[in-house]
């Protein structure tokens, strides 16, 4: 299936910084707009599934509580914690530290 190929593509690249639609395509020798085509197919789309991923990878991240935001931050592959914590709070409805406390 290939929103599962992308899924572990995203995870293996996230901490490189936000992969892109592209470099992911190449990575599974297709063409970006047939990446797309397949992935309609699935019912998703590229930018969902880094948005899922994402927010896995967070809530995983934050639960032990053994890392900085900031180490989390740079994990998912977001610019800033700025960045990291309105997505954040667009998923969960509050900020990674309040997360983190309840």
């Amino acid at each position: 299936v290939v929103s599962t190929q992308v899924r572990n593509k995203l995870i293996e690249l996230l901490p490189s910084g936000e992969p892109r639609q592209e470099s992911i395509a190449l990575e599974l020798n297709v063409s970006s707009s047939t990446l797309k085509r397949r992935l309609i197919a699935e019912n998703t789309t590229f930018k969902a599934l880094l948005d899922d991923v994402r927010e896995r990878l967070a809530v995983g991240y934050l639960e032990p509580k053994e890392m900085s935001l900031t180490e989390i931050t740079y994990l998912l592959g977001f610019s800033e914690n700025s960045v990291f914590n309105r997505a954040f709070k667009r998923w969960k409805g509050m900020t990674p530290k309040q997360w983190q406390e309840q």
